[in-house]
């Protein structure tokens, strides 16, 4: 969709009717992404969002973000799914997982300019993806984001 200049990554977004649209794999050209997700997973059970964490950390998913209604069960949810599917407990290799409660264009913002993966994977995570589930609206603003990121940020971080 787009490109972000300042963390030099490319920007995707995956707008989701629910879990099971989502491909088997989900596979971005950089073997490394961060990746935010938005929407409606509180309609979503804990398989639901187990399998969908399992695809994005195979897809190479190396920092998990959780936005929205019920964030911290969706962020508990993901932190199992990187604690079955990890394979080195060293500290410059942890998958990272947090929660964002405030609002998607801030939760936008954190995922443009300040989530940041372990040592491990700096130099080779050169994307972020968002996935929008059951969340149309949603969808609509991280598409128009995502195409202009520098505008977003400069109009976000402005003073005043």
């Amino acid at each position: 969709m787009g490109y972000d200049d300042v963390a030099g990554r490319d920007l995707y977004a995956l707008d989701l009717a629910g879990v099971d649209d989502a491909a088997a794999t989900i596979s971005l050209p950089s073997r490394y992404f961060v990746c935010l997700l938005a929407g409606a997973m509180h309609r979503l059970s804990e398989g639901e969002i187990h399998r969908l964490a399992r695809r994005l950390l195979d897809g190479g998913a190396v920092y998990l973000i959780a936005w929205g209604p019920a964030a911290g069960r969706t962020h508990g949810l993901l932190r199992d799914a990187v604690l079955i599917a990890e394979r080195s407990q060293a500290e410059d290799t942890v998958v990272m997982t947090s929660e964002y409660g405030g609002t998607l264009d801030d939760a936008l913002v954190f995922l443009l300019s300040e989530a940041t993966p372990s040592a491990a994977y700096l130099d080779s995570c050169r994307a972020a993806l968002v996935v929008t589930v059951d969340a149309a609206v949603e969808a609509s603003l991280v598409a128009r984001v995502l195409e202009a990121p520098a505008e977003f940020l400069a109009r976000m971080t402005a003073p005043g």
